[in-house]
């Protein structure tokens, strides 16, 4: 299911990865009606190969991901995109009827970000979507101030070292009393 929002009206770009079709369209069409652009997949395995598929603009900014699904169940799914630099910085919210502390505690220990027990409040899930996304958009562009205050600081270190080469010549031609001093 694609975003039926305008572009204008999108809040983030959120992934369903559930393999219930009622539940995955009934949190979809919530997503949707708050301004999310909403993509869903119906397995760990065919969310990994979407993600393979976009850019790093593209990525969504939160998961919602089921924790038992047939193949890769969200526990695995969860600790691969942990585990890849690509997809490491995405939010992930664990969506189950596995509700009890167990479960929650193991979600958070596969790398999630937050839990919503089903059956689910539209209102809560589209409140966690908007806080995971707002939390998203402050790493990344912590991350980009991070890179450019690296950069930064990096030309300064290089002018600080061709300005001690400028120096040490300025001293050296000071104590020049002939062009042939000088030229040596």
């Amino acid at each position: 299911m694609s975003g039926s929002a305008t572009t204008d009206a999108i809040v983030g770009r959120v992934m369903i990865v559930d393999d219930d079709p009622i539940v995955s369209g009934m949190l979809g069409v919530t997503l949707e009606a708050a301004g999310h652009a909403v993509t869903e997949m119906e397995s760990g395995e065919a969310a990994l190969a979407r993600l393979a598929t976009l850019a790093a603009d593209a990525l969504p900014e939160v998961l919602f991901v089921d924790i038992e699904m047939p193949g890769m169940n969200g526990y695995a799914l969860c600790r691969q995109l942990k585990a890849d630099r690509r997809y490491a910085h995405i939010p992930v919210v664990f969506i189950s009827s596995h509700d009890t502390l167990d479960d929650r505690i193991t979600a958070y220990e596969a790398g999630g970000d937050d839990f919503v027990a089903k059956p689910f409040d539209a209102q809560e899930a589209a409140q966690k979507a908007a806080i995971c996304i707002r939390h998203h958009r402050k790493e990344v562009h912590s991350e980009v101030m991070r890179k450019s205050a690296e950069s930064v600081a990096m030309n300064a270190i290089t002018s600080l070292g061709e300005s001690a080469i400028q120096l040490k010549y300025a001293r050296r031609a000071l104590g020049c009393y002939s062009l042939q001093s000088l030229a040596r």
